[in-house]
């Protein structure tokens, strides 16, 4: 064997052995370390959140083991326990660091991981079987995808309508509503283009919404177009929490029988123009009202 080929060797094996070393070491890096992260709407979380694909992609391609190489069979072993196990390792460690785990994103890590694997497995193929495997890796992408692929679709149109915060029946804006009953989180429930709240004399029940739009300085009024079942007068209460767990608006309107046109001030309190910068999220809920029946809301919006 030539000298050259002989001296080519080595470094060709350190790159098999150091490459995946180093990209392990900087997903540690990126997700463990407390680094700056994004806020809590708009396109920076989506897509802080879907880096768990790419990083864990690329470490994939790495571990693939060249075919023909001795102990192959145990290095594919090797490289699926690994792109499997990995990502919810790092999601668990989390939890000892600053950072807020999530068993979703060490999910979404794993499909990246195997994704990568897919691919470049795929080229050692003959072409039947590599469309079929590359087709695998792009639905496994796409699979780890779905969450930045859904709230992306709805950021666009949630933006361009704002700042009306609904309709809610259009699919592009539910991603951003929730409901919760008693403290357990339930689907949205539709009625004719509304959506019906339930009124329980004891107990909490909330609207919740996180705006794809976080500013809020340039209104002045909340406007809630509703319609109550219930048998009397009750409050509603409204909350306008600030990126700052301890900045938020306690507001609060009363809603009678029959239909209501609400305006609710946002500019009360010394936190409001701090809160109203940045809002990072809006609660409507019923605490006690002491009646039942139902809330259906037909519209939300801001007005200047």
């Amino acid at each position: 064997m030539p000298l050259a080929m002989k001296q080519g060797l080595p470094s060709f094996s350190k790159l098999g052995i150091f490459g995946p070393c180093a990209l392990i070491l900087g997903i540690s890096v990126a997700l463990l370390l407390p680094l700056p992260q994004p806020g809590d709407s708009g396109w920076g979380p989506l897509l802080w959140d879907w880096g768990h694909v790419p990083l864990f992609a690329a470490l994939g391609w790495s571990l693939a083991p060249r075919r023909g190489r001795p102990g192959e069979g145990f290095r594919w072993f090797l490289a699926v326990s690994c792109l499997v196990l990995l990502p919810f390792l790092m999601e668990g460690m989390q939890a000892l660091t600053s950072r807020n785990p999530d068993w979703r994103d060490g999910l979404h890590g794993m499909l990246g991981g195997l994704a990568g694997l897919t691919f470049r497995f795929a080229w050692y193929q003959s072409r039947r079987r590599k469309w079929g495997l590359l087709a695998v890796s792009v639905l496994l992408v796409l699979t780890a995808s779905w969450p930045l692929i859904r709230y992306g679709s709805a950021l666009i149109p949630g933006r361009k309508a704002f700042p009306h915060l609904t309709p809610f029946t259009w699919l592009g804006t539910t991603p951003f509503w929730a409901m919760e009953v008693g403290g357990v989180e339930r689907p949205l429930e539709y009625e004719a283009g509304t959506v019906v709240l339930p009124v329980e004399p004891r107990g909490h029940t909330s609207l919740q919404y996180w705006p794809p739009t976080e500013r809020w300085a340039d209104f002045a009024q909340l406007s809630i177009r509703c319609r109550s079942g219930a048998a009397a007068p009750f409050v509603l209460g409204v909350r306008v929490d600030g990126q700052e767990s301890s900045r938020r608006l306690r507001l609060q309107a009363t809603v009678n029988p029959g239909d209501n046109d609400l305006l609710i001030p946002l500019e009360e309190g010394s936190d409001a123009a701090e809160v109203l910068r940045a809002v990072h999220k809006l609660t409507l809920f019923s605490q006690d009202p002491g009646t039942q029946g139902w809330l259906s809301i037909e519209r939300i919006a801001l007005i200047p």
